[in-house]
């Protein structure tokens, strides 16, 4: 029965992971024509229907990872490139920018060109696998298989009536240039300024116009300042060149989009070297898009984070990771933790501020790695992508199952270790504590990207690396800090219940929490991969759990089977 109860646990959470695990974007392949010619050029498109508060990405994400799509064509076939719409500032519930992408319901248009050797009368089944990354609060990998049946005839194919004004109204939607505007870049330091003249529009009356960099070339989630400069009407945006850049851009190219224009406006100019100083014969046009930063302002050579200010921050990282111990991925596993303290409560003194500090000490050890890496090498990629990785989420979800299968009762860890003796049971458990320690942090990474995701990004973006790596020093201790005060302070622990048979019911009780977690991890990782593995990883994690109780009924220490 011990078996049968989590696989039971499993298959269900399984079933509900079918059923839901693309609820939040609904891809399919639809065409513009009702039939096929041969030899002729025809227009596909990718539908992504977008939940309420979900979205996907465009080609220059920002973060995360734009929208793509591999093709299995028949013989002689060829495809286009996706066909990007112009796209819109994606900004979270504070109003911080997160990327750029697109929400609702949106095409992403291909060209298909046919043989001509395509005999009418018979039909063509075009498929392709879509992959792209959903996010609200989460961020959440997408995938899937899309297909598409059409005759082919002879005579020029009628529009599709569902889809084909869509698909039309995408197309229409692409960025263009416009031969009528006059278009020039110019850099002066850390500036590209974007020069906007001519046309019967004039490009003053141009309503919150953005510029979305298509090679990263800007800083997507800073402010651009938006002036009106001479009696041409003509307009200047003053636009961040990104810090992450190899070596000083040439060309400027991207999408601009402007509230007032169906369709964005091409650009592709190059970047001149000189540029007249910033403000000179230019008045505001309109205020610069809200963007809170935590109150810090970009560090350069010239210029500090204030000592005030950044106390501030330091606090509210504080808070931030005193919150993590109640996101999802952390709080089930808490529990181990409660029963740590249950079984310590008659402990010497010395030894629990030892464990606190051991376990404070991988929780530190572990933020300052991560916050090294990303300091280091950080591109513009997002915090807690680990869920972008199908690997790290089965492992995830394998060592929480087992976590969980052990708090039920089906095999016990560490028994054997206790034979060894006190000695050696003393100079390992500092050491378990600590691998605990950086257990929790990898694990609350992933379901930190809400709560810290702006924090960390403003950290590696406007701070000086030592002031960011107190940011992360900050988030540590927040994480460690409810564990580190009651191994500091006893007389916390010794308010919790005498150890009892009521432990091992508390324990079993909090194993459910850590197999919602299993299902979570399982969640995320279906739409990670092809249909025709999902049984395998059901199927594994059976197969681990019938592992485990195998091990407990046979080789336990101690264990008498039956």
């Amino acid at each position: 029965m011990l078996f049968r109860a989590p696989s039971l646990l499993l298959a269900l959470v399984f079933a509900l992971v079918v059923s839901t695990a693309r609820a939040q974007v609904d891809a399919a392949l639809v065409a513009a024509a009702q039939s096929v010619q041969p030899g002729r050029a025809f227009t596909v498109a990718l539908r992504l229907a977008h939940e309420k508060h979900w979205h996907s990405y465009w080609i220059n994400p920002g973060t995360g990872y734009r929208t793509s799509l591999s093709w299995k064509l028949p013989a002689g076939w060829k495809a286009s490139e996706l066909q990007w719409p112009t796209p819109k500032v994606v900004r979270d519930t504070t109003g911080m920018i997160t990327g750029n992408g697109y929400e609702g319901v949106v095409y992403l248009p291909v060209t298909l060109t046919p043989p001509s050797d395509l005999k009418p009368g018979e039909t063509v089944t075009l498929s392709a696998e879509a992959k792209w990354l959903m996010c609200a609060e989460v961020c959440v990998p997408g995938k899937a298989s899309v297909a598409l049946t059409l005759p082919v005839r002879a005579d020029p194919p009628p529009p599709d009536t569902v889809h084909g004004q869509a698909i039309a109204d995408a197309l229409a939607q692409l960025p263009r240039p416009i031969p009528e505007i006059s278009v020039r870049a110019t850099r002066n330091g850390p500036t590209i300024r974007l020069h906007l003249s001519g046309g019967d529009n004039p490009p003053s009356q141009f309503e919150k116009p953005w510029f979305f960099s298509s090679d990263a070339t800007i800083q997507f989630d800073e402010p651009q300042a938006v002036h009106a400069a001479g009696s041409d009407h003509s307009l200047v945006i003053d636009l961040p060149v990104s810090s992450h850049l190899a070596a000083p851009p040439s060309r400027l190219t991207g999408v601009l989009r402007i509230e007032n224009v169906p369709s964005g406006i091409a650009i592709d100019t190059p970047i001149e070297t000189t540029a007249a100083p910033a403000g000179s014969g230019l008045s505001t046009l309109n205020s610069p898009p809200s963007t809170p930063s935590l109150g810090i302002t970009r560090a350069t050579p010239e210029t500090t984070v204030a000592v005030d200010t950044l106390a501030g921050t330091l606090a509210l990282a504080f808070i931030g990771g005193l919150i993590l111990n109640l996101m999802p991925c952390v709080f089930p596993v808490l529990g181990i933790k409660i029963l740590g303290f249950v079984n310590q409560a008659g402990s010497d003194r010395r030894k629990v501020t030892l464990h606190g500090l051991a376990f404070a000490g991988g929780v530190l050890l572990t933020f300052w790695i991560l916050g090294g890496l990303l300091v280091t090498f950080w591109q513009g990629t997002g915090w807690g992508t680990q869920l972008q990785n199908p690997k790290v989420n089965l492992v995830v979800a394998a060592l929480f199952l087992l976590f969980a299968l052990s708090m039920s009762g089906v095999f016990e860890i560490g028994q054997s270790a206790t034979r060894l003796g006190n000695v050696t049971a003393a100079r390992t458990g500092y050491f378990f504590t600590l691998l605990e320690g950086v257990f929790i942090t990898l694990v609350a990474t992933p379901c930190s990207a809400p709560l810290l995701g702006t924090a960390i990004g403003a950290a590696l973006t406007t701070l000086e690396p030592p002031q960011a790596m107190l940011v992360f020093t900050s988030i540590a201790l927040g994480l460690a800090a409810p564990y580190l005060l009651l191994s500091l302070f006893p007389q916390g622990v010794k308010l919790l219940p005498k150890p009892g048979a009521w432990m091992e019911t508390l324990k079993q009780f909090l194993a459910f929490p850590i197999y919602a977690a299993v299902g979570f991890f399982v969640w995320v990782l279906v739409p990670q991969v092809s249909d025709e593995h999902h049984l395998n990883i059901i199927g594994g994690l059976v197969v681990i759990a019938l592992g485990a109780w195998l091990y407990g009924r046979y080789a336990t220490y101690g264990a008498k089977p039956a």
